[in-house]
């Protein structure tokens, strides 16, 4: 299989939010065990950061592509990420929690999709041999 940028860029920033959102559920539940852990915030603000390169890696991996539903799972985890930040704000905790925990799924969903199943380059060849039942 020849080797991608686009799709090196996306399974990098793909698995990097699965292990910021690993980390933010870690301190998450300190927090709600009752210890205070000040950096929680800010690697929220870097989490939606990450899930912005993914979404726009996801976007350039859809153009050569074609797959659009990996495309739409990264637009989506960034949209719940600014959600998170949105519920964060305003101080509702038990919504800020249960977000969080979605976010996490569907970090750890779209890592797995970028490394198992990202679809091939549109322009790769299919032998024509496969195209035939």
């Amino acid at each position: 299989m020849k080797s991608d940028s686009t799709l090196l860029s996306l399974r990098i920033a793909a698995l990097l939010l699965a292990l910021l959102t690993t980390v933010q559920l870690v301190l998450g539940l300190m927090i709600a065990s009752g210890t205070w852990v000040s950096s929680h915030g800010m690697i929220g603000y870097v989490t939606f950061v990450v899930s912005v390169v993914a979404a726009v890696a996801a976007f350039m991996w859809k153009r050569v592509s074609g797959n659009t539903a990996l495309f739409m799972h990264a637009v989506g985890l960034m949209v719940l990420t600014l959600v998170q930040i949105g519920v964060a704000e305003m101080d509702l905790r038990t919504v800020h929690i249960v977000v969080g925990v979605l976010v996490f799924i569907g970090a750890v969903a779209l890592a797995t999709l970028s490394l198992r199943k990202p679809g091939a380059r549109l322009d790769a060849g299919i032998p024509s041999s496969r195209l035939q039942g």
